[in-house]
């Protein structure tokens, strides 16, 4: 059984140095308040719903949330769906979200080893190498995943779409 390593001491220099001075621990959070440019704090909304600020004014408020693991895990808010399969270091959500491994950085893009996406279903609105954003996972419970997202998307004739100060607590599928 692997023994849990939170994703924020992974990304803290300073731990390195544990085993020659133990007083570098304190130079790091224990949970960072921002991650991915995203707060990390705990999202104020209700058990299976996500919200969001879109950048078109459309209504994007007490839409049914949920998330699926495996190789192309997901969050599906409403309409949108990012893809969550692997972190900013190429290291798969799943694992990590078993591992207890918060926060989680979730990078959207062109879906690579070390990015997922993001679609609003219905419509032609995506992802790309200049149309990015990201998604940070806070905790997982009782089946619950709750974090923040920000995105930009555009569609096929370059309109843009930016959904922003994104919350979610999805149900698991």
């Amino acid at each position: 059984m692997r023994t849990p390593v939170p994703g924020h001491i992974l990304q803290c220099p300073a731990l390195a140095l544990l085993l020659a001075a133990p007083i570098a621990l304190g130079a790091c959070p224990n949970f960072p308040s921002e991650m991915c440019g995203i707060t990390t704090a705990a999202p104020e909304v209700a058990d299976a719903t996500g919200e969001a600020t879109r950048s078109d004014s459309d209504d994007f408020t007490g839409l049914d949330a949920s998330w699926a693991p495996g190789s192309s895990a997901s969050v599906t808010i409403g309409l949108l769906d990012m893809i969550i399969a692997k972190d900013q270091t190429g290291t798969d959500t799943e694992d990590l979200i078993a591992d207890a491994a918060f926060p989680i950085c979730v990078k959207l893009a062109e879906r690579s080893e070390t990015s997922g996406s993001a679609l609003l279903n219905g419509g032609s609105f995506a992802t790309d190498a200049g149309h990015t954003g990201a998604v940070v996972i806070v905790a997982e419970e009782g089946g619950f995943l709750a974090g923040r997202f920000e995105v930009d998307l555009v569609d096929g004739s370059g309109a843009n779409l930016s959904f922003s100060d994104g919350a979610f607590k999805a149900r698991r599928r």
